[in-house]
């Protein structure tokens, strides 16, 4: 996300939880702001950089890390063990990533370091304030700033209350307020399952995304399909809706799966021997085809394969 605040402008990376990826998904963190520093070179051509267009309208710049809960779903607490090693250890890539990028740019004099500079601790140093880095603009230096915030510190940045971040119950029924009043993450869920079909499919040479695969099966299953758009018409609660839901989808994974497996035969789904992960991912795949059957079939309950059945009943 991109956020600007008067002379400010936020460049900020945002992970729901501190479980997001291993070392490629934790290095991932710091793609887009390598690809700005190291933009910063073409200073040596003469050539204007991002940097120096972002100088004309703003006074500081920042980058920023934000994550909000741990693997449980509960607001991720720094003091954590398991969280705090997570922690650590994008520390640690960040410190690698960063600590060949920035002396470089260092020695190109084209950003300059106040406080003493320790390449295997640049990003942890520069987190923690210890060092202050800016870009040497023709005109004036420019700080860049790198915050690294988690949980309560995160949505805090966002604008959220910290009466209501620091009290679990509080903060779980504020956002099933605010998500019964705005878009829910739809986008990111269609997002991330997405990147993984894609991924199967060049893997296993298939010939279909596994979520076209549900798709036809929700099609063809007219009683599972009357039962979801029951579910999603009966209750003007979300609690109950998610929670419906969930109950329904679980109990129709058993026939989603060997329906699966018949079409794909013995295809991995995801990188894990854990069965409950892989039913929880099925889950998820199960919520994404049912976006795509309504935006090719229109709604749940009244394709034309359901009115063939009704038609067929009289």
């Amino acid at each position: 996300m991109i956020l600007v605040e008067d002379d400010k402008v936020f460049f900020v990376e945002h992970r729901s939880s501190t479980e997001g990826g291993g070392k490629t998904g934790q290095e991932s963190l710091f793609d887009k702001f390598v690809i700005f520093l190291e933009d910063a070179q073409r200073r040596l051509q003469n050539e204007p950089c991002f940097f120096d267009y972002l100088s004309e309208k703003f006074k500081e710049i920042f980058f920023v890390i934000t994550i909000f809960f741990d693997k449980y779903g509960n607001i991720a607490r720094p003091n954590n063990p398991i969280v705090k090693g997570r922690i650590e250890s994008l520390k640690r890539y960040g410190n690698d990533i960063l600590g060949k990028v920035i002396p470089m740019l260092i020695e190109n004099e084209i950003l300059q370091v106040q406080g003493s500079i320790n390449e295997d601790t640049i990003f942890s140093d520069w987190i923690a304030e210890r060092i202050r880095i800016l870009y040497k603009g023709d005109r004036k230096m420019l700080p860049l700033n790198f915050k690294l915030l988690i949980g309560s510190e995160a949505l805090q940045f966002y604008g959220i209350n910290p009466e209501i971040v620091d009290n679990e119950k509080k903060f779980s029924s504020y956002l099933l307020d605010v998500l019964s009043k705005a878009i829910a993450d739809d986008f990111w869920l269609l997002f991330s399952v997405l990147l993984n079909e894609i991924k199967l499919q060049k893997e296993f040479n298939m010939k279909k995304l596994p979520v076209e695969y549900i798709v036809e099966y929700i099609r063809e299953n007219h009683r599972f399909r009357e039962r979801i758009y029951e579910i999603i018409t009966s209750y003007a609660d979300l609690e109950n809706i998610w929670r419906e839901l969930d109950s329904e989808i679980s109990k129709e994974l058993y026939h989603i799966v060997e329906f699966l497996r018949r079409r794909m035969r013995e295809v991995r789904l995801i990188e894990s021997n854990d069965v409950s992960q892989m039913l929880e991912y099925v889950k998820k795949e199960v919520y994404v085809s049912l976006m795509l059957y309504k935006f090719a079939y229109g709604e749940i309950k009244t394709s034309e394969t359901l009115n063939k059945y009704y038609e067929h009943k009289k």
